[in-house]
């Protein structure tokens, strides 16, 4: 399992180095369309963009679609088994690479669209995915997200809820270590 991750990993950053060379590496910046832009008011007064709820409903509709997929379909019953017994789904007539295939094809799919909804936050560039990539490669470990897809969602949103607000207490952090360095550097305490 380990060499493949590493070979991914390789050609992650081949094709990437790649594109920067052929390409550039200039960030391309996409609008907000007009009836997503602006903010909308939320209980307690707290005004939100309307795109970035847009992009949290289209999140928990893709999730959601996935979950279906993954349990209430006959392909789902398919990449649930492929993924434990790859021989037993192979003996049982199912064309198991076809199979590898399509998920690889969905993966990709789903980056591509998640990329595009995330272009008007952030400015589309070449690498812009590779934290993500390795951000998930160190969390799962064994393939373990079709065996238990929810988890793996609530390990995620956890895990980004503490990022946040990791995030905001370090700004407050330097907040406070600035105004405290201030009033140090004040006369009266020299």
């Amino acid at each position: 399992h380990l060499d493949q991750v590493l070979a991914t990993f390789a050609l992650i950053l081949i094709f990437s180095e790649g594109t920067r060379w052929l390409f550039g590496s200039f960030p391309l910046f996409l609008d907000i369309p007009a009836a997503l832009s602006g903010p909308i008011s939320l209980p307690g007064g707290i005004e939100y963009p309307r795109y970035r709820l847009a992009i949290i409903a289209i999140g928990l509709l893709v999730a959601f679609g996935l979950y279906l997929l993954i349990s209430r379909t006959r392909i789902g019953i398919q990449i649930r088994a492929g993924q434990f017994d790859r021989e037993m789904i192979g003996a049982l007539g199912i064309d198991i690479s076809r199979l590898y295939t399509v998920v690889f094809a969905l993966g990709a799919a789903l980056a591509g669209f998640a990329g595009a909804m995330i272009g008007a936050i952030q400015s589309v560039q070449v690498g812009m995915g590779e934290p993500v990539l390795l951000n998930r490669s160190v969390n799962e470990s064994g393939g373990r997200f079709l065996a238990n897809a929810c988890g793996h969602f609530l390990r995620s949103a956890s895990k980004n809820s503490l990022e946040v607000l990791q995030s905001c207490f370090k700004n407050i952090f330097l907040v406070v270590l600035q105004g405290t360095r201030a009033i140090y550097d004040m006369k009266p305490f020299r």
